[in-house]
C-alpha cells in the first residue's frame, strides 16, 4: 500500500471531521494507516482483532468502520453483517487482499458500502471516505433523533424536544450504547448506583415503567422491550448521542 504524505486537501470546512475504527491485525500496516488517516484530520480508534473492534464499539459510536477480513479471531465479513444489522447508518469500508469476485459480491452482501483490494493507493482511499462520509452526513442530516448529555434532552427529527430526569438520562444513555442488544439488568444496577440496595429490583422496574412509558407517548417508534431474566432492550431509532465532556 502506497502511504506516502500527500497534499490532499483537507475534511470540507464547516463539516466535521469522521472518526474512523481501523480494523486491521497487521501491525505495521495498521500504525501507518492510522497515522496517515489523522495526517488528513480524521479521528482514528484502532483494533488488532475482531475482540477489541467489539469493545471499542460498545463505547463509541464511529462513523465508518475500516475493516480487514483475515482477522485472527472472526472473518471480517461476519463482523460487517453484524455491525450493518446494528448500527444500519455506519459506513462499511472492506479493505483486503482478497481478489476473488465471490468475495467481493458476499462482502456487499454482508453490508460493505465499498470493497477496495490491497494494495491501494491512500489518494484512492481519502477520496473513497470523503465521498462515503459526505453521503452518509446527507443522509443524517435529513431525518435523525439527537440526545443530550448535558441537557438531558431527546429532540426529534422535526425539533420536539423531551427533558428527562437524570436517572432516565441515564438509562436512556445505557441503552443507546447497546442499542439492539439486551442490557443487563445488572448493568444498569450498577450505573444507576442500585447495586447493593434492598429494593434495587423495583427501583429500576418503576425507572425503566416510567421512562417507556414517557418515550413512546412522544413518539411511538421509541421502545424499550424487556427481555424475560435478562434486561432491556432499545429498539427505537437510531439516535445520536451527544457526549457532556
Amino acid at each position: 500500500m502506497d502511504m506516502s504524505p500527500t497534499n490532499l486537501v483537507a475534511e470540507i470546512q464547516d463539516k466535521p471531521a469522521p472518526l474512523m475504527l481501523l480494523v486491521e491485525d497487521h501491525d505495521d500496516l495498521r500504525v501507518e494507516l492510522a497515522f496517515q488517516l489523522r495526517y488528513h484530520r480524521m479521528g482514528v480508534l484502532e483494533a488488532s482483532n475482531a475482540q477489541e473492534c467489539e469493545q471499542l464499539l460498545a463505547t463509541n459510536s464511529p462513523d465508518i468502520l475500516l475493516l480487514d477480513i483475515n482477522l485472527p479471531d472472526r472473518s471480517g465479513f461476519s463482523i460487517a453483517a453484524d455491525v450493518r444489522q446494528r448500527f444500519p447508518k455506519v459506513g462499511i469500508i472492506i479493505l483486503t487482499a482478497r481478489t476473488e469476485i465471490d468475495d467481493r459480491v458476499l462482502g456487499f452482501e454482508m453490508g460493505a458500502d465499498v470493497y477496495m483490494v490491497k494494495p491501494v493507493d491512500f489518494r484512492e482511499l481519502h477520496a473513497c471516505i470523503k465521498s462515503l462520509y459526505a453521503r452518509l452526513s446527507q443522509n443524517t442530516q435529513l431525518a435523525q433523533w439527537n440526545f443530550s448529555e448535558l441537557s438531558r434532552t431527546l429532540i426529534s427529527p422535526d425539533k420536539r424536544m423531551l427533558d428527562l430526569t437524570s436517572l432516565e438520562a441515564l438509562t436512556f444513555k445505557t441503552m443507546l450504547k447497546n442499542r439492539g442488544l439486551v442490557c443487563p439488568r445488572e448493568t444498569l444496577h450498577e450505573t444507576l448506583g442500585f447495586a447493593g440496595l434492598s429494593l434495587n429490583d423495583i427501583r429500576l422496574n418503576t425507572l425503566i415503567s416510567r421512562l417507556r412509558n414517557r418515550l413512546v407517548h412522544f413518539d411511538p417508534e421509541l421502545r424499550i422491550v424487556t427481555w424475560r431474566n435478562k434486561g432491556y432492550v432499545y429498539v427505537g431509532p437510531p439516535v445520536v448521542l451527544h457526549n457532556a465532556n
